[in-house]
């Protein structure tokens, strides 16, 4: 465990196939704490980082990690029949450092099932007033609310997209390529691989709540 670190941001690491492992060990390098749910001790062992805290029922860790459930690591074992899946187990544990922010990482891939369930966390997160976010292999993905527009400043000619999951009222759009006709939108409507044409691009809305996806700038 880091001591005497201010608990800023939080990285959680699962066991999906949908990250890169660079961006992972980069990131690593700036946050105080590292949780790894289950077989996320694998991901992290792979790019040479041992988690402050392993989180699961340990059903997906393999032999590779051992060192990790030998004590180089707090370890919190659950039953593998339990109420909430590890992405959630882990979120819970996070919060308890009351920090700035939560980064996920691997946590979407092929089980599409677990892959929404955790875009579903992002949005139970941010009510308690906690920035979260999605990093994948390549993109980031974070909720948009009336408190929390996305500011996005020097991603010129990045592919973004949007999607509500409330009505949205008072919509506002600076700095895109495509606009809707209206500043109302249903929560069937979205934005599909806009683009980003300005260096200080603005969505912000009066009411409702949606996803934004960022696009990394070598995904195009």
């Amino acid at each position: 465990m880091k001591e005497n670190r201010s608990i800023e941001q939080i990285l959680i690491v699962g066991s999906g196939e949908d990250f890169k492992a660079e961006k992972i060990k980069a990131v690593c390098a700036d946050v105080q704490l590292v949780i790894a749910g289950d077989g996320g001790a694998d991901i992290l062992a792979d790019v040479g980082i041992v988690p402050d805290i392993l989180i699961g029922d340990m059903d997906s860790i393999s032999p590779k990690s051992t060192d990790v459930v030998r004590g180089n690591c707090e370890v919190f074992k659950y039953p593998r029949e339990k109420d909430y899946s590890d992405s959630q187990l882990c979120i819970k544990k996070a919060l308890e450092y009351n920090p700035r922010k939560i980064i996920l990482a691997a946590v979407t891939g092929t089980y599409i099932d677990h892959s929404i369930a955790n875009l579903i966390n992002l949005f139970q997160v941010c009510k308690c007033g906690t920035e979260i976010e999605i990093m994948t292999s390549n993109s980031r993905i974070f909720v948009i609310t009336p408190n929390k527009p996305a500011e996005i400043v020097g991603k010129n000619g990045r592919r973004f997209s949007f999607f509500p999951i409330e009505p949205i009222e008072g919509l506002v759009m600076n700095g895109f390529y495509y606009h809707f006709s209206g500043d109302s939108l249903n929560r069937w409507e979205y934005s599909l691989s806009n683009v980003i044409n300005n260096d200080n691009a603005l969505l912000a809305f009066k009411s409702g709540k949606g996803i934004g996806i960022l696009f990394d700038e070598d995904f195009s």
